[in-house]
């Protein structure tokens, strides 16, 4: 999606600037005050936005849309990486005199769950999501049962139990919030700064 406010029309540089700040829990304010005393930013302000500075409302703005962009596609670049450095293991562990190779594919699959885990923000259906990620821990779950006494079956199972349920939970807390439109945002800051 092609993002057309303040911050998408701000030089690459800067807008990857931002978006570590913001992922570095930086605030909006902050982060505003900043891009304002930057000449680029403010080039830009002048040609685009007749020097309106850019606001807190802002980075709030950018923050669930572009920054969200950049997040995933941050996730898909290091899941290609971490694809790369799981073949390298299983490699290693082919080259290997003796191992238990149970658990050497239990440790890859950990991590192919974890990055899946991590491809499930770009999923905007919370339902689909719980659903991909329940079928990616049952698959998960069934493999390593089937290598495990009854003993370690179960401590796996409540492991994972324990893992859905905090993902459950983490899913429900970064919920995407709905979309104002720009009358709707201006009107919420009139209410808020009481000018209506």
């Amino acid at each position: 999606m092609a993002h057309t406010g303040k911050i998408a029309r701000l030089p690459k540089d800067i807008r990857e600037i931002v978006n570590k700040r913001l992922d570095d829990g930086h605030t909006g304010a902050d982060i505003a005050n900043w891009l304002n005393e930057q000449p680029q930013v403010k080039a830009v302000m002048d040609s685009r936005f007749a020097g309106e500075p850019i606001s807190s409302v802002n980075i709030y703005a950018w923050k669930g849309g572009g920054f969200l962009d950049w997040k995933r596609a941050s996730g898909a670049s290091l899941g290609r990486s971490g694809l790369a450095a799981l073949l390298n293991r299983i490699n290693e562990i082919k080259r290997m005199p003796t191992q238990d190779l149970g658990n050497d594919l239990a440790l890859l699959l950990s991590v192919s769950l974890a990055m899946e885990c991590d491809r499930l923000d770009a999923i905007d259906d919370g339902d689909e999501r719980m659903k991909t990620l329940t079928a990616a821990l049952d698959a998960f779950a069934q493999w390593r049962g089937a290598e495990l006494d009854g003993g370690k079956v179960n401590l796996i199972r409540q492991k994972l139990e324990d893992l859905k349920q905090a993902a459950e939970k983490r899913l429900l807390d970064n919920a995407p919030k709905p979309k104002r439109t720009p009358a709707e945002q201006q009107a919420r800051i009139r209410q808020i700064l009481g000018t209506e």
